[in-house]
């Protein structure tokens, strides 16, 4: 069984682009579709930090003891912390883009004798944790820190 030939006329003859004048997408880019159906190439910033994720913040209130334990998803992270007079209070600044949730962000209270409450916010590159004290008296402060752990904690004299 014999095939029949195909003809075909009038066939347009489509140029060949070489492979440099193809189109390449970077890894870096994005493509997104404007108002007028073209593509888009948005460029994605390669040394944009990632949020580090607040796992947990805990509050363990003991007489004559306080002890703030702040766990992440992240490396051990340089914190700063010093003590403010008016209103008493210690402050916390913890470098980095935090995600947070609204729970978290919701003051929490203590029952111990030298902390009232803890105040969380999320400002512009750094997580404030903020200790509302009980007196004017500052506390003796120590903070430890490892990968995914942050402890302060505070002692008062007998």
């Amino acid at each position: 069984m014999q095939l029949p030939q195909v003809v075909v006329e009038d066939a347009e003859e489509r140029p060949v682009l070489p492979p440099a004048a193809v189109p390449v997408p970077s890894p870096l880019a994005e493509q997104a579709i404007t108002p007028q159906g073209e593509p888009e190439t948005q460029r994605v910033a390669k040394d944009e930090p990632s949020r580090l994720q607040l796992r947990d913040v805990r509050v363990l209130s003991e007489p004559r003891q306080f002890r703030l334990i702040v766990e992440h998803d992240g490396p051990e992270i340089e914190a700063n912390f010093y003590y403010l007079a008016s209103p008493p209070r210690m402050v916390l600044d913890m470098p980095g883009a935090w995600q947070l949730s609204a729970r978290q962000l919701a003051p929490k209270r203590s029952s111990g004798d030298l902390v009232e409450q803890v105040r969380l916010g999320d400002r512009a590159g750094e997580l404030r944790v903020v200790l509302d004290l009980r007196d004017s008296q500052e506390p003796a402060t120590r903070l430890r820190q490892e990968p995914g752990r942050l402890e302060l904690r505070l002692n008062r004299g007998r």
